[in-house]
């Protein structure tokens, strides 16, 4: 019965990133998924051997991230996938924008978190006095990090609370969060993600043994 179930599971993966670490961490995904009998496809945003998306639109005044995860991106993807209702739709790295999208298509979905984008502006976690919500401490590592003056970094931390809000509800949003380990599930805890949804799932568990 189980078998049976896991076969009629479809899976379409999405991919926005050729980084090293995360592409390969993603086809030992996908091959797992394969190999136990799962229907499943992988998508990505740029030249790839799987299905090839539409690139995002460019913009001259927001940046790659902003355009990738904008409702209008997001919906066109959707509807050129047009995945079924009750399927699963994996964001393997940073694609949260299109999270609440499908969630409310009756599409479940499932992020994979492999590194501290959904909690740290700089993607390090080295501010130690940084908590990414509060004005005054964002405005300080903003202007550590960046060399900017204060008026400067204050404007980018109203900015950066405002966009690590929305990453939080988004991937908060989601049917499944997938930690890459314990320590990463720690510190998604310890900012208020939903501890009752996060998963920790390592690499040794996709490989053969």
């Amino acid at each position: 019965m189980t078998t049976n179930y896991l076969i009629k599971l479809r899976v379409r993966i999405l991919l926005e990133t050729r980084q090293r670490g995360v592409y390969a961490t993603t086809l030992l995904m996908y091959e797992f998924l394969k190999e136990k009998g799962i229907d499943v496809e992988m998508y990505t945003s740029f030249p790839s051997n799987f299905n090839v998306l539409p690139s995002p639109p460019k913009s001259k005044i927001f940046g790659e991230e902003t355009m990738l995860n904008s409702p209008s991106y997001s919906k066109r993807v959707l509807n050129e996938i047009n995945p079924e209702k009750g399927s699963i739709l994996h964001i393997a790295n940073a694609w949260h924008g299109i999270i609440p999208l499908a969630e409310k298509r009756g599409v479940k979905t499932v992020i994979t978190i492999q590194y501290w984008w959904p909690t740290c502006y700089f993607n390090s976690m080295t501010c130690n006095d940084c908590d990414c919500k509060t004005v005054g401490k964002v405005s300080k590592a903003i202007s550590s990090k960046k060399s900017k003056s204060l008026l400067t970094s204050t404007l980018e931390a109203f900015y950066t609370i405002r966009k690590m809000e929305r990453i939080k509800k988004n991937v908060s949003s989601a049917s499944v969060i997938l930690a890459l380990s314990k320590v990463v599930k720690d510190v998604l805890i310890s900012r208020g993600f939903p501890e009752e949804k996060i998963r920790v799932i390592t690499i040794s568990a996709l490989t053969k043994t």
